[in-house]
């Protein structure tokens, strides 16, 4: 059990753990490197960069934005096993790497094993991932890393952060403008501005004409993806698809309209702590833990392999909800999401069930569904964020 060992030994059983898991997926990866993999579609993107070629041809399965692919062409020089084992490798070591640096600061003890904890908790979650390939452990250690630069009062670094996992994926910008709603004059015009100046380096990364072409192009390629409207079989796994199966009729303007509120009240949520002056941990956790929920729910896009963005999250809260006054109904709740993430995650990747049962689709929403309920009610009550007498010993384990 890691709460009896040596802090440097837990630090080395999780290292090692992780490290065994990526030489694995390293090995399948030389030997199979088109094999249950979406990185093949990002080379591509890539390789099409640099000959200046349509990154958003009909039936791409390339959705991120043009400086994306100007990211992903180096990999496109290289042979397409060793840029599979250099991709994942990327996202395989940055996030431990941010979750352990987040974890000293959430938990400054030096003697402290929660950091080992939190990546041996966070490892199963993000193996399906990290073996097809997806960058969704990039995104969402430069995520972990905003939290640590804004913990640091590091702003331009954290407002950098955002906007980089923005170009990945658009819906991280939701994480960027809740932090902004805490640090309105620190934070907003940093933000903003990032997201100017990469948008400008990308534009002397190729030719011009070209980079413009294909930010229209990016545009109306995601504007034609008509999975919102799709059978169950195939449908984004959100709370759209939770509305569909309990036969609540919702039309795809009407889903608009419901992120655009969902956002807003999260936002307003956050606003709400500020002017109550709660802690900066816990509105931090508040904008985080919530944006990460309103990201898998209320997202424009959300997979199964999306469902990563939530294990920090859910991580963060078994420790805190552990360490403070909130009741053991609580505790239940967050530890029942991290239980049903995990096994949503083997029934995808080992048991097969995702395109044999509609219901097992809906399994990962409602699951965040939970951990938003247990959330808002834990981050509303103030008496359940006292912490407990024997905090002080609680920190040295």
């Amino acid at each position: 059990m890691l709460d009896r060992m040596k802090p440097a030994t837990a630090r080395w059983l999780a290292g090692g753990a992780w490290s065994v898991a990526l030489v694995v997926i390293s090995i399948r990866v030389w030997f199979k490197p088109g094999a249950h993999s979406v990185f093949t579609s990002f080379r591509e993107a890539g390789a099409h960069w640099v000959k200046g070629g349509e990154l958003y041809y009909h039936g791409s399965k390339f959705l991120y934005s043009p400086l994306a692919a100007a990211w992903f062409a180096p990999f496109s020089f290289l042979s397409e096993n060793v840029a599979g084992i250099t991709w994942r490798l990327l996202g395989g070591i940055l996030l431990p790497v941010a979750v352990y640096t987040a974890a000293r600061f959430v938990w400054p003890h030096p003697e402290s094993r929660k950091g080992s904890w939190a990546l041996v908790a966070l490892l199963p979650l993000s193996l399906s991932n990290l073996n097809n390939g997806q960058a969704n452990p990039l995104v969402l250690a430069l995520l972990i890393f905003s939290v640590v630069a804004l913990v640091r009062e590091h702003w331009f670094f954290c407002s950098l952060c955002l906007a980089i996992a923005s170009y990945f994926k658009i819906y991280p910008l939701a994480i960027g403008l809740l932090f902004s709603t805490l640090y309105l004059r620190r934070l907003s015009w940093r933000l903003l501005l990032s997201v100017i100046g990469l948008f400008a380096l990308s534009l002397l990364m190729q030719r011009l004409s070209y980079v413009l072409g294909q930010y229209g192009s990016w545009f109306a390629h995601l504007g034609g993806i008509t999975r919102r409207s799709a059978d169950e079989s195939r449908a984004w796994r959100d709370a759209y698809f939770l509305l569909r199966m309990v036969r609540i009729p919702i039309t795809p303007a009407a889903w608009v309209v419901l992120e655009v509120l969902a956002g807003m009240t999260i936002a307003a949520f956050c606003i709400r702590g500020v002017w109550r002056s709660w802690p900066e941990k816990r509105l931090i956790y508040a904008a985080f833990g919530l944006g990460c929920v309103w990201m898998v729910l209320f997202g424009p896009a959300t997979e199964a392999a999306s469902y990563i963005l939530l294990g920090p999250a859910i991580i963060y809260g078994l420790f805190e909800s552990c360490r403070s006054n909130a009741p053991n109904w609580i505790r239940f709740g967050v530890g029942t999401a991290y239980a049903g993430l995990l096994l949503a995650d083997i029934s995808d990747s080992w048991l097969r069930l995702k395109g044999q049962l509609v219901y097992a689709r809906a399994f990962q929403p409602f699951v965040a569904t939970l951990f938003l309920a247990t959330l808002i009610v834990w981050l509303a009550r103030d008496e359940y964020w006292r912490a407990t007498p024997d905090e002080a010993v609680d920190e040295s384990n």
